[in-house]
């Protein structure tokens, strides 16, 4: 049965799904940005044979999360235009909230979100699968790489 979260449930279960991700990670955020224990995270499943991508609305990525991002190789960026959506999934689990990925282990934000296990809400589950899927379909894969800035 879906489990509402509140901000600490919320971080506590984006932590295990990615964690727990063997065959896919799907992240669909609004802004990419990365902190500390998000960069550390990323970094373990960057050499796992999880198929990770990563969907997102607009960057604010710094010039060292830029070179971070370069880094992990095996991680798909796409683009996705008026994206307002947050959902994160792997093969057993699905989150869907309103808190953008970097938020995520913030203690000053609050933030709500639902909890979707693949085999007790299955329909459910599929929904928000399928609707992650037509996001990726419509957006358009990044290679992110440095801009260099003349003054």
């Amino acid at each position: 049965m879906a489990q509402f979260l509140n901000h600490d449930d919320l971080s506590f279960h984006f932590h295990r799904l990615i964690k727990q991700a063997e065959e896919k990670l799907i992240l669909i955020t609004p802004v990419l940005k990365f902190n500390h224990k998000l960069k550390q995270i990323l970094e373990v499943k960057n050499s796992s044979h999880a198929d990770i991508s990563i969907i997102y609305g607009i960057s604010r990525l710094s010039s060292d999360e830029i070179q971070f991002k370069k880094n992990l190789e095996f991680i798909h960026n796409n683009v996705c235009a008026n994206l307002h959506a947050s959902i994160f999934l792997n093969e057993h689990k699905c989150i869907i909230g309103g808190i953008n990925l970097h938020e995520f282990y913030t203690p000053e934000k609050e933030a709500l979100g639902v909890l979707l296990n693949a085999e007790k809400d299955h329909e459910a589950y599929q929904d928000a699968y399928k609707r992650s899927q037509e996001i990726i379909h419509k957006s358009n894969n990044v290679k992110i790489a440095f801009a260099r800035t003349f003054s």
